[in-house]
């Protein structure tokens, strides 16, 4: 009894639908009870055809994969239009070129972390996007104006050098990816990449514009090697358990506020939704979390009563997620498609 009440909570909570209908029979169990156990077994335990799901799952990624080259390929064009005429109008195209390719870029990772985990997809991730940053490692900061790879005349700025100072020293010191993209697009002043006003930034100038022009051209060529990878290995996706899972534990993910310290954007969390919402029985959670993260940019941050908003914004964002997460389901057939 206890085994089928297991799978029973788990069907009903979790969303559980295995890949062909669990054999658990309520032969064992007292009379009076074969009867609940049967009906409720029978309502909430569905086939997935995994067949269909892998076959839209490598469609779709392909398709996510393609756009997101797309969209890096505009944020390198938008780059060097900034770089030849770094003014406040390419500025402004070049900060929000970075949200959308953000965004595009969650609306891919997905997919890329259903594959299996191996070192050439790892080392490839943390290329693309390490959250978590060491400002300090890459420019000056605070109290500390010749920190930082830009300041270190010592070190060459090239694609090579960049590479090899990628996490060398410890995790949090990323020299590439999208993170570090944001810290130079909106962690920097427009000031920090025009003519110098002092001695001391005439070195810091022409170095961080380098800096910047090759983040997004070894970008563009990640972003290319992350398809190429999903074209190669996607013909390895795990069972529809295993994904459902999978996709719980990214939805939980989704409730990390640090996650874009310097632009504050939270439409990122939509690319990830919208992939998972493809692939997944309608929640009225989708559009929930969606309205509440417009809402949330359509206001301007110094018109909010701060704390206490972006406080209560934070936890009706969490309980929308949460939400998701314990009912989140997959289609079953083609037909939900």
């Amino acid at each position: 009894m206890k085994t089928a009440i297991t799978v029973i909570l788990c069907s009903l909570l979790l969303g559980c639908q295995p890949d062909s209908p669990v054999n658990h029979s309520p032969a064992s169990l007292p009379a009076s009870s074969k009867t609940a156990v049967t009906t409720i077994v029978a309502t909430t335990v569905t086939t997935i055809d995994v067949v269909q799901l892998h076959h839209s799952l490598r469609q779709q990624g392909e398709l996510s994969l393609r756009q997101t080259i797309a969209s890096a390929q505009a944020l390198l064009a938008r780059s060097q239009q900034f770089l030849a005429s770094p003014d406040a109008p390419h500025w402004q195209q070049l900060q929000n070129q970075w949200l959308a390719s953000h965004q595009q870029w969650h609306h891919s990772a997905v997919y890329l972390q259903l594959l299996p985990a191996q070192t050439e997809l790892e080392e490839l991730n943390h290329r693309l996007h390490d959250a978590e940053i060491s400002d300090g490692y890459l420019d000056s900061v605070v109290g500390y104006p010749q920190s930082g790879i830009v300041n270190d005349s010592t070190l060459a700025i090239s694609l090579d050098s960049l590479i090899q100072q990628h996490r060398r020293y410890s995790d949090e010191e990323a020299a590439l990816g999208l993170s570090v993209l944001e810290f130079f697009i909106w962690g920097r002043e427009l000031s920090h990449y025009r003519e110098p006003a002092d001695a001391l930034a005439t070195l810091a100038i022409p170095r961080r514009r380098q800096y910047l022009a090759l983040l997004a051209q070894q970008w563009l060529s990640d972003v290319e090697n992350a398809h190429q990878y999903w074209q190669e290995h996607s013909a390895q996706l795990p069972d529809a358990a295993a994904i459902r899972l999978q996709w719980q534990q990214q939805l939980g993910a989704l409730t990390d506020t640090q996650h874009s310290p310097y632009s504050h954007d939270q439409l990122w969390i939509t690319g990830a939704l919208s992939s998972i919402s493809k692939h997944s029985a309608p929640h009225p959670g989708y559009a929930a979390i969606g309205q509440l993260l417009q809402q949330g940019e359509a206001v301007p941050e110094q018109e909010q009563e701060q704390e206490q908003e972006q406080e209560q914004e934070a936890k009706v964002l969490n309980q929308q997620l949460g939400a998701l997460m314990l009912n989140l389901r997959l289609k079953t057939s083609a037909a939900g498609e």
